[in-house]
Formats: C-alpha cells, structure tokens, sequence
C-alpha cells in the first residue's frame, strides 16, 4: 500500500498543539516502540552510502499488540517522496525477535514515543514526542488509491498543515529511525 504523508519538527508545545488537534477525532494517545532491522547480508537491508534506509524491516510494539512492518521508500533525486508499506499484526514479538535473530538480522535502532492520533476523513495526524530527539508531527493522506501524483497530494497535506496555525519546520524527507542515527553520529 502506499503511503504519502508529511513529516515535519513541532515547535509549537505538546499541549497547546493538542488543544489545537482537538477539533479533530482523537483516537487516542499511545506508548510505541519500533525496532528497527538491518541485514547484514542483503543490501537493499542496510543503511545506503547516504545514510538513508530505502528499505527496511520493523517490529513494533503499540500497547499490548505487535506488528512487523516491511517499508520500501522511494526517492527523486535524493528526496523521500512515499513509502510502500507491508504491515500485519503478529501474536508474539518475542518469537519474532527470535526468528529475526536466527535469520542473521541485526538490531539498528529502536524507537521509542508517544503518539497522539487524531483523524479527518481526508487524514491521519499523528503528534509524536519522540524520546532523546524531539517532537513530531506526521500527516498522512488516508485512501490513496495511487492514482494521483504525490506531490498533488502532499501539496494538500502542506496547506492542511498550514492552516493549523503550529509552527513546525520543513519537511524532514527522513524517517526518525535515520533522524537518530545521525544524532547519535554528531555525540
């Protein structure tokens, strides 16, 4: 399925940002954690000479269910432009972590939020504080058929955006896992 969202750096405070959400459907906050994989072996699972995951395997841990995700990420002239993304529930991430282990996966990065999910009809907006880097937010189109251009669409999540009145940065065209890896890489 594909995935066109928007992600940008908050600046405006968590809870003047969800006082301004609120006029959405809140679906909820939640504690997530997303373990993300890198194989050694194959190399459209490792991290590219950019820095930059083009794909990659996930487990995530969101309440009491688990999912393993598969994101392919694709790119125009170095810029992330969508993701396809694979995902389905699993009963038991310890059995996952385990079969991934003995598959020779290695643990890159894992991470740790809150999110805080509110809904349109036309999109999910996501409020994540994301521990050791920061505040998020992420606005996705919901019901891409794929068959408009992206940059229609994003070009529709920008003015969304806008319109909102928070003070965020540009589009970061990096997923957080990268955003930790290269903070980490600055310490």
């Amino acid at each position: 399925m594909r995935e066109v969202e928007v992600l940008v750096e908050l600046f405006t405070g968590v809870e003047q940002a969800k006082e301004i959400l609120g006029k959405f459907d809140f679906k909820g906050s939640q504690k997530t954690k997303d373990i993300y994989y890198v194989d050694p072996l194959r190399k459209n699972l490792q991290i590219n000479q950019d820095n930059k995951l083009m794909e990659c395997c996930r487990l995530r841990e969101k309440g009491d269910r688990a999912y393993i995700t598969y994101k392919k990420d694709h790119y125009e002239k170095g810029v992330w432009v969508f993701s396809d993304e694979y995902e389905t529930e699993i009963k038991d991430i310890c059995v996952m972590e385990n079969i991934f282990d003995c598959l020779g996966l290695k643990r890159l990065v894992v991470v740790d939020n809150i999110k805080h999910v509110f809904e349109t009809p036309a999109y999910e907006i996501v409020l994540e504080e994301v521990a050791d880097l920061g505040n998020f937010l992420e606005v996705e189109a919901l019901h891409d058929d794929g068959e408009r251009k992206v940059e229609e669409i994003k070009a529709e999540i920008y003015k969304f955006i806008e319109a909102l009145g928070l003070t965020v940065g540009q589009e970061l065209n990096s997923g957080k896992p990268e955003l930790l890896l290269q903070k980490k890489s600055l310490l």
